[in-house]
């Protein structure tokens, strides 16, 4: 049975007990300031809680979701820093040439 019109239901997130642990990265520049980086994937755990915790399946769900999607922000920001160091190493390369 499919629905006409779409059904909003207010939700409570929380987000709670973010733990990290990981091998940082620190740089310092003196024209970019500082940049920390983790080395392996730091997210450690995180309890997810919402309004929707007595449905098991979603409680799973959102759970896996937000504990996905942290761990790529990591990733993708680790990505962006090496990004942007193998193009400074070619801009020196290329200045010195």
């Amino acid at each position: 049975m499919a629905a006409n019109k779409e059904m909003i239901c207010p939700m409570e997130l929380r987000i709670k007990n973010f733990k990290l642990r990981g091998v940082l990265t620190l740089v310092v520049s003196k024209h970019r300031g500082v940049t920390l980086s983790f080395k392996n994937d730091p997210l450690e755990s995180v309890e997810v809680s919402s309004s929707f915790d007595s449905i098991p399946s979603t409680r799973r769900f959102l759970q896996a979701q937000i504990e996905g999607q942290v761990r790529f922000l990591f990733f993708f920001l680790s990505l962006l820093l090496e990004l942007e160091l193998i193009q400074k190493k070619k801009k020196k390369k290329n200045s010195s040439s």
